[in-house]
């Protein structure tokens, strides 16, 4: 009878020894676990990875026969495309924005051998946004562009209202919600660089 007594009594101290071994081997398991080196599962981190830049296939220019206009007279502005290499393209996208406080901006006229015109093709006064997309299909070809040779895209008539400074120039960028120029080619798609000059006009009385 005793040694069940006994028996009784040891049975429940060696599970708590049991128990208490338990709890410290995992907890130095755990221990050693947040000791062992940390392996970098990211095979680029660390690495600099460049892009060179595209190379600009073709130039968009600007031109007009005053750089100094007068407040309240027309003037004429027309954007040119010249072509580094042969290209065939779909299409020409622009967007020139512009400030409708200082100049009105009127009479857009485009090339239709460059490209039919698609909406939203037009002047936009409220916002101040001249918007000319011209997509060419020419029976499944595109827009051929020939190296060194240039073809007007677009004009416009601009009247200052005031003194002081005007630039026109292509937007390259989608922030602040605007719109990105664009020219596109037929065979792949594809959306290709270029570079643009800007037209800085000096406004007088």
């Amino acid at each position: 009878m005793e040694q069940n007594k006994i028996i009784k009594i040891l049975i429940p101290v060696i599970a708590i020894v049991v128990v208490f071994e338990s709890i410290v081997l995992v907890t130095n398991l755990n221990k050693n676990s947040t000791n062992l080196p940390q392996t970098d599962t990211n095979p680029n981190q660390g690495v600099e990875v460049s892009k060179e830049p595209e190379k600009p296939v073709a130039d968009f220019i600007w031109q007009s026969d005053n750089t100094e206009m007068e407040v309240g007279k027309s003037y004429t502005v027309s954007l040119n495309f010249l072509s580094s290499q042969d290209l065939v393209l779909d299409s020409i996208e622009t967007y020139i924005y512009f400030d409708p406080k200082l100049v009105t901006v009127s009479k857009l006229a485009t090339n239709k051998a460059v490209g039919e015109e698609l909406k939203p093709t037009g002047i936009d006064s409220k916002i101040g946004l001249i918007t000319a997309i011209l997509w060419n299909d020419n029976k499944g070809v595109g827009y051929e562009a020939k190296k060194g040779e240039s073809a007007k895209v677009l004009s416009f008539t601009v009247t200052p209202k005031v003194e002081g400074n005007l630039e026109f120039s292509l937007s390259t960028s989608t922030a602040n919600n605007k719109f990105a120029s664009i020219i596109v080619e037929t065979n792949t798609a594809k959306t290709l660089a270029y570079s643009s000059n800007k037209l800085e006009i000096n406004v007088i009385k």
